[in-house]
């Protein structure tokens, strides 16, 4: 497995990592009989491993990312040879090569406000003809300003396929939501749901989501033209109002084609 090359980082200081997944479907001639691709999502901010209980347990998160069954996942706090803390490892290599998944990084120093960071994203994300996905830490409540820039353009999985508050902040007492799964048009949210974890201070929110598809031509059996049907998506995680060295990370699984753009 070879990992995606990292990102480089956006202007403002925003900790903003966008990749392109693309997935081929069924080959065919009919359109009525090829399914939308379905897609389960994890946004989960992992406190560079350190649990509720105050313990660094890598292999922690890993088995909640491993249950899920989440084909992309966007992970926010992970220290890549940061700091004695995490004792100096690679986070996001070690979790690829321990869920046998690609990964794809980025980092930012800065700490730019908030709205602007919300700005920035609408910028790089919005009016984009391919279906778009952003998850994250967003470090506000969906009420503040700074959501509402990005809910104008993005719908809120939770508001579409949750039930309850969708409280994931913090595990002991969750009293805020401020992690999401955001998308634009050419995707579907069909559940939402808070996971239950003390692996970090943070609770995962896990997405079922469904992706447009459309004709593609690809080769065939013995290099001939054929015509298929391909899901392509940007997938972009970050954290905002981020703390020094805060990076995100996207991990998928090795179904999908990627790049970083």
């Amino acid at each position: 497995m070879t990992p995606a090359a990292p990102r480089a980082r956006t202007p403002l200081g925003l900790g903003l990592l966008v990749v392109v997944l693309t997935a081929l479907l069924t080959p065919g001639p009919a359109a009525a009989g090829v399914p939308d691709r379905p897609l389960r999502v994890l946004t989960y901010n992992i406190h560079h491993g350190v649990g509720d209980d105050g313990v660094l347990d890598l292999e922690r998160i890993a088995r909640v990312v491993e249950d899920s069954g989440a084909d992309v996942v966007g992970l926010q706090e992970v220290d890549r040879h940061w700091s004695a803390r995490s004792v100096w490892l690679d986070q996001p290599a070690w979790l690829a090569e321990r869920l046998d998944m690609h990964v794809a990084y980025a980092a930012d120093l800065d700490q730019p406000e908030r709205q602007q960071q919300a700005d920035r994203i609408v910028e790089l994300l919005g009016g984009r003809e391919v279906p778009v996905v952003l998850t994250g830490d967003l470090n506000a409540v969906p009420s503040a300003s700074e959501i509402t820039t990005l809910t104008r353009v993005l719908a809120d999985v939770w508001t579409e396929a949750g039930s309850g508050p969708g409280y994931t902040y913090e595990t002991a007492n969750p009293t805020k939501r401020i992690d999401y799964v955001l998308h634009s048009a050419g995707v579907t949210a069909r559940a939402a749901t808070v996971l239950t974890t003390n692996a970090s201070d943070h609770l995962p929110l896990l997405a079922d989501l469904t992706v447009r598809r459309y004709r593609h031509r690809c080769r065939g059996p013995d290099q001939l033209t054929v015509h298929c049907w391909r899901a392509e998506l940007v997938f972009a995680c970050c954290v905002m109002f981020a703390p020094s060295a805060v990076e995100a990370v996207v991990i998928s699984r090795p179904l999908f084609t990627e790049a970083t753009v």
